[in-house]
């Protein structure tokens, strides 16, 4: 379930809507019925088989694993549902509010479950009001002899938000006594202005309706006025549907207002190649002149026929619907960047390793005696015996020049 903030703020909206736009048809609860004892004040019980309720005097009802006999209300009820709470019911509507708007709320559960023999009853049903299930579980199971409603809204509208909801109508009979069987109705009729809307938000629902293919429809909105178009809304959600004439319809009785259905945020899975196709027939069963408005089908072409007086429904009427949310779309995983490979890294060439010129000092050799060989060209030795000519020739010099100088004196 979704938090209880959410929960709050559609509710304030809803109330802002309500109260801005729409005149209120009554602004709580003027009288209780639990267990077929009527209240007009503030009271408590425990439900016949367990549980406990309680009523403030005004609007609210608390169950707490309650388990008993049928509940009703003139003008506004919400019920604030603790733990598993069951309504059980037999000629009677489980939960009944007339004038008012039937709130069903809470973190626990509610089973309901009516067996009849009345035609055109529900067991969870409003006259002249909305029903809101919001933020919680609820079943319903109605079976009777004629025609069943599971969930209906007379001159109200069936809203469904963040929810699981089951709902089921089945349907005994196959004479012509038996007109209408749905799992989930809104229904604007008589000399009603308003309703005739089914909303599904933020929900998984499941509505179901059995018995002979007349008008035996799982999810179906219609206007018998001309008040409005009749509308079935289904947004980000999870819905199974099915019934033996259609699975899923929103019918006028006037081409002038036809019925919508609304698909967003989800997709039609079943059939395979199921859509929403135009409803444009001129006779019902011989007991209405028309229907107008849409079905989930398939093929592209009108419905100009919905069902024949031995039972026949239109092939291109889906019978069985399965709707699924709309799944996100992956984020796609960012293709990594390929690592360049590093280019090698060059094997440096060799640092060539300089000559090493070792100097030789040459050590001072002696003057050798003069010999009378003349060195040869290139010899090794030829530098140093020319120094020592050259040097004894000198000498000599010096001598011849002192000798010399002495005769002159």
């Amino acid at each position: 379930m979704k938090t209880r903030l959410k929960k709050s703020a559609r509710l304030v909206f809803a109330f802002m809507i309500a109260t801005y736009l729409v005149p209120m048809q009554a602004f709580a609860a003027t009288a209780v019925r639990v267990e077929g004892t009527d209240y007009n004040a503030a009271a408590q019980g425990n439900g016949a088989s367990g549980g406990t309720w309680a009523w403030d005097g005004a609007d609210s009802m608390a169950l707490n694993d309650y388990d008993g006999g049928p509940i009703s209300a003139t003008g506004d009820l919400a019920l604030d549902l603790t733990g598993d709470n069951t309504i059980t019911a037999t000629d009677n509507a489980a939960i009944a509010v007339t004038d008012g708007d039937l709130d069903i709320s809470g973190d626990g559960s509610l089973t309901a479950s009516v067996t009849s023999n009345f035609d055109r009853s529900g067991a969870v049903t409003v006259t002249n009001g909305d029903i809101n299930i919001t933020d919680t579980t609820v079943t319903v199971e109605h079976t009777t002899t004629h025609g069943a409603y599971g969930i209906c809204a007379f001159n109200g509208d069936v809203n469904i938000t963040d929810s699981d909801v089951s709902a089921t109508a089945a349907s005994t009979s196959s004479g012509p006594d038996f007109v209408w069987n749905a799992a989930i109705l809104s229904d604007c009729y008589g000399n009603g202005t308003s309703g005739g809307n089914v909303n599904i938000v933020d929900s998984t629902v499941e509505a179901t309706a059995t018995g002979a293919p007349r008008l035996n429809i799982g999810i179906v909105a219609t206007n018998e006025n001309k008040s409005g178009a009749p509308a079935v809304t289904i947004e980000n959600s999870d819905v199974t549907a099915s019934g033996p004439t259609s699975a899923i319809a929103s019918l006028a009785w006037s081409k002038d207002t036809p019925g919508t259905i609304t698909i967003t945020g989800c997709t039609i899975v079943t059939p395979k190649d199921g859509t929403i196709i135009n409803v444009n027939t001129d006779s019902v069963l011989g007991f209405q002149e028309g229907m107008y408005g849409q079905m989930i089908g398939t093929g592209s072409d009108p419905i100009t026929s919905i069902v024949d007086e031995s039972g026949n429904v239109n092939p291109a009427i889906a019978t069985s619907v399965v709707i699924e949310k709309t799944k996100p779309e992956p984020t796609p995983t960012p293709t990594p960047e390929p690592t360049p490979t590093p280019a090698p890294t060059p094997t440096p060439e060799p640092t060539p390793t300089p000559a090493v010129v070792t100097e030789t000092t040459a050590s001072p050799v002696l003057a050798a005696a003069p010999t009378a060989s003349i060195p040869k060209t290139a010899d090794e030795t030829t530098p140093w015996v020319l120094v020592g000519l050259a040097l004894l020739a000198a000498s000599g010099a010096t001598v011849v020049f002192a000798v010399r100088r002495r005769a002159c004196k």
